[in-house]
């Protein structure tokens, strides 16, 4: 029997974007065992007040040769 597929178009779903990324993970890891974790980064810019004048927050992974 052939499989047969149903398309859904949606606006946002969180449980579907946790999925694929939880995937994505797992086939990422499997296929860099040995690459070290990744971590979070922050990179912070503070005026002459100490005020936050601007941020980048995000995360590294992997290694540079």
């Amino acid at each position: 029997m052939k499989d047969h597929y149903k398309v859904l178009v949606g606006e946002g779903n969180a449980d579907l974007d946790q999925r694929l990324s939880d995937e994505l993970d797992k086939v990422n890891a499997a296929s860099t065992i040995g690459t070290p974790a990744a971590r979070e980064l922050t990179i912070q810019i503070i005026d002459n007040h100490g005020e936050l004048a601007a941020g980048i927050s995000g995360w590294t992974w992997g290694v540079a040769a």
